[in-house]
């Protein structure tokens, strides 16, 4: 759904008591919408994402590096299918601002993630963009996603936190990237 003025809908699919607004790249739990068609929302500069009720994520906006999960690189101003994610429980988005990357939380534990790879931020290790999702290497156990600028992580179960791709201001707990999942070492 798109917000016009006033927090009112453009075109009006929902009704929000009160307005929540979040900063871009954050994800919000769409409660108090009544909107039958899409429970978690993530959205960024210029793109967003919204879990349905049956696990399938739709996202419209920008395709920047394949950030709609479509298989293509073509802006859409409707929403369109993420390929192959039909069970998501929640879906991050990074900021978009020079590349653009989302990532699903699926209810098997897993994480796939699309879009930008030039810092291994899919965690698939490798550095190749991919225009649908592919899967996050060695996760089954996840149970939350964030999707930053150029970087991903991951919490697992029992607490710990895995992240990949870029650490050039020390994000992942290092001074160095990763193409794949490694465990940030917290205090």
């Amino acid at each position: 759904m798109t917000w016009g003025p006033c927090g009112k809908a453009d075109p009006p699919l929902a009704t929000v008591s009160p307005l929540t607004m979040a900063p871009p790249g954050d994800t919000v739990d769409a409660a108090g919408v009544a909107d039958p068609f899409a429970f978690r929302i993530a959205t960024n500069i210029s793109t967003a994402c919204a879990v349905l009720p049956d696990g399938r994520i739709s996202c419209w906006g920008s395709d920047l590096d394949g950030v709609l999960g479509d298989g293509t690189v073509d802006n859409s101003p409707g929403p369109v299918l993420v390929n192959g994610v039909q069970d998501a429980l929640a879906v991050g988005l990074s900021n978009g601002a020079y590349t653009s990357t989302a990532c699903a939380l699926r209810k098997n534990g897993k994480v796939a993630c699309w879009g930008g790879n030039a810092h291994g931020e899919l965690g698939d290790g490798t550095t190749r963009r991919a225009t649908s999702p592919v899967e996050v290497q060695g996760i089954s156990d996840a149970e939350a996603v964030f999707a930053g600028s150029a970087y991903t992580c991951v919490r697992r179960a029992g607490g710990a936190l895995v992240c990949f791709g870029d650490s050039q201001f020390g994000q992942l707990g290092t001074d160095h990237g990763f193409l794949a999942p490694t465990t940030v070492k917290l205090p």
